[in-house]
This record gives C-alpha cells, structure tokens and sequence, in this order.
C-alpha cells in the first residue's frame, strides 16, 4: 500500500514538472527534464495512487482479512507432557508402598 502510494505521487509530480524517469538508474541518476509535462508518467502515477488509496481503504475495513484476529488456538492433551501410561506409573511409585515386616 505505502509503495503504491509513494511510487504513484514520485511520478505525478516528476511527470507533472517534467522529468522524464524512463532512463533513470539509480535515484537521481539519468533523469532527464522534458519540454513539458509527461503525460504518461502523470497517468501511471495516477494509477499506482489509485491502486493505493483503494488498498488503504480495503486494508482498513473491519471484515477485511488481515484485520480479522486469528481464532484462539485449543491446545488439546497438554498437561505434565506424559502419556496416560507414564502417568499412571509415576501415581504408583509415588504412593506409600506397604513394607512386609517379618517376625525377626
């Protein structure tokens, strides 16, 4: 959305005050100034500012898909991390065993 709307206003107003950006490389490197307004630039401009302004406006309705919050996730079967087997081991080492005392 922020590169659509920065390209479409860098080539409206290059366009308009009539620099040519066709043969640009780099930034500012190979612009060249034209006669008069380039009409091409102003409309491809116009174009990607369009493009932008329809994604600002899109991206910021309610029901859009990315404002949507993802549903909360339900983690299942979390716990000590064992299985129900280990589990049931670990209850019976735990509890007091019963000592035999013999008749010595």
């Amino acid at each position: 959305m922020f590169s659509a709307l920065a390209g479409g206003a860098f080539l409206v107003v290059t366009g308009s005050i009539g620099w040519s950006v066709s043969r640009m490389h780099g930034f500012f490197e190979g612009g060249r100034w034209a006669g008069g307004p380039i009409w091409t630039q102003i409309v491809l401009g116009l174009g990607f500012l369009l493009l932008g302004v329809y994604w600002s406006r899109h991206l910021a309705e309610p029901d859009s898909p990315s404002a949507r919050t993802p549903p909360a996730r339900i983690v299942k079967n979390v716990g000590s991390g064992k299985t129900l087997r280990a589990a049931q081991q670990q209850e019976r080492s735990n509890q007091p065993s019963q000592s035999v005392r013999g008749n010595s």
